[in-house]
């Protein structure tokens, strides 16, 4: 997981949802900003001291997604949360939960698996065990990732963006509509 304000990202569902696979060895990886102190705690507490890391933030973040075999980011609410994209990009396998928004680009059980309801830690133990256990579908998930990410260009999106704005001012009945389609 990487970002900050942990409790809303879905640190407590993440724990666990880790608790409930003490018999693999599947450890937790947090990079942010954030004081880890109140987390480390709440690790401790479920006695997944050892297998909780807080990693301090670095500028080639591409990094951590390097070292990493999944990413979860099982958010509460999230517009849309950057690290899962970056995530899928570099061809990882990710979790997210239906209310982030970069859900909207992930088809569940083909580029990635979607949580629908965030405190659900048994539905998220269960595709985290999935993904340890089945290689062949935790490689295929990471390939269609990639691919997918890969389609979300800069150009894409203010295609269509351009067109969201077309749409709005051809229902408003603005003369302006003629020179955003020029435009694109």
């Amino acid at each position: 997981m990487i970002g900050n304000d942990l409790r809303n990202k879905g640190f407590r569902v993440l724990l666990e949802a880790l608790a409930a696979l003490r018999s693999l060895p599947v450890d937790l990886l947090i990079v942010g900003r954030e004081d880890p102190a109140p987390f480390r705690e709440m690790a401790l507490n479920q006695a997944l001291g050892d297998r909780v890391r807080f990693l301090p933030r670095r500028k080639d973040v591409e990094f951590y997604y390097a070292a990493a075999d999944a990413y979860a980011g099982p958010s509460l609410e999230d517009a849309y949360s950057l690290p899962p994209a970056e995530a899928i990009a570099c061809g990882l396998p990710v979790i997210v939960s239906a209310t982030c928004g970069v859900s909207e680009i992930i088809t569940h059980g083909s580029d990635g698996l979607v949580l629908a309801d965030p405190t659900d830690s048994t539905t998220l133990a269960d595709m985290i065990r999935r993904l340890y256990s089945d290689t062949e579908f935790r490689t295929r998930l990471g390939k269609r990732a990639a691919e997918t990410a890969q389609q979300y260009t800069w150009e894409r999106n203010a295609h269509d963006l351009a067109s969201i704005f077309n749409a709005i001012l051809r229902r408003k009945g603005s003369p302006a509509v003629h020179s955003l389609e020029q435009a694109l």
